[in-house]
Formats: structure tokens, C-alpha cells, sequence
């Protein structure tokens, strides 16, 4: 991200339990495990998962680091775009748009909602 010019060293992952207290009207996530684990939200939250692959699980087969290193490029750029790409005003809607090159999907799941500690 540093040679992109964004800097994310004081940003860490966060549990999404940690944010029980928060309303999101959208949630987006971008990996399978988000998907396979998707919680419910409470209130009217729409989840969508945008499948990218997943750059560590490429780079293990890598044979050089900047090989390694092109894989989290591309899914770097690709995820870049799809954000800039989205249609705000669909959000606003409850409809969400992806590209053409990425699948997007609708979380619908029996799990029950998150609570606040």
C-alpha cells in the first residue's frame, strides 16, 4: 500500500466483534473466509461479498518474492477499482453493482446476530 502512497502502519485487522456497537448500512467483505463466516448484523445492514483471490494463499506457490509480491499487487489494484467503481447511489438504493470481473454476492445466513459485550 506505502507505494501506492496509502499508509495503513497504524491500522491492524479488527474482530468484527469489536464493532458490535457501530451501525453499518453496508458491509462489504472480500475474502471467502468472510464469506463461509459471514455474521448477522442487527438492524438493516446489507452484506455483499466481492470474491478476490486471496494473495498469500498465491504467493506460497511464488518462486521469486517479486513474483509473491505481484500477486498482492494485483488484487491491490483490483480492489482499488472496484471501490472506485461503486455505484453510491445504488448503495443508497440496497443494490449493489460490481464490475464485470469480480463476483458479488448477497450474504444470506441463519447465523444468529452479533451482540454487544
Amino acid at each position: 500500500m506505502k507505494e501506492t502512497g496509502i499508509d495503513i502502519s497504524h491500522h491492524s485487522s479488527k474482530d468484527v466483534g469489536s464493532v458490535t456497537d457501530i451501525h453499518f448500512d453496508h458491509v462489504i467483505t472480500v475474502c471467502s473466509h468472510a464469506e463461509q463466516s459471514c455474521p448477522v448484523f442487527p438492524g438493516k445492514t446489507q452484506v455483499t461479498h466481492v470474491h478476490f483471490d486471496d494473495p498469500p494463499s498465491l504467493a506460497k506457490s511464488a518462486k521469486s518474492e517479486e513474483e509473491a509480491l505481484s500477486h498482492f499487487r494485483r488484487v491491490r489494484d483490483e480492489i482499488r477499482i472496484f471501490i472506485e467503481t461503486l455505484p453510491l447511489k445504488s448503495f443508497k438504493q440496497n443494490i449493489a453493482v460490481a464490475p464485470p470481473h469480480n463476483s458479488l454476492k448477497i450474504c444470506k445466513t441463519n447465523r444468529p446476530p452479533l451482540r454487544s459485550k
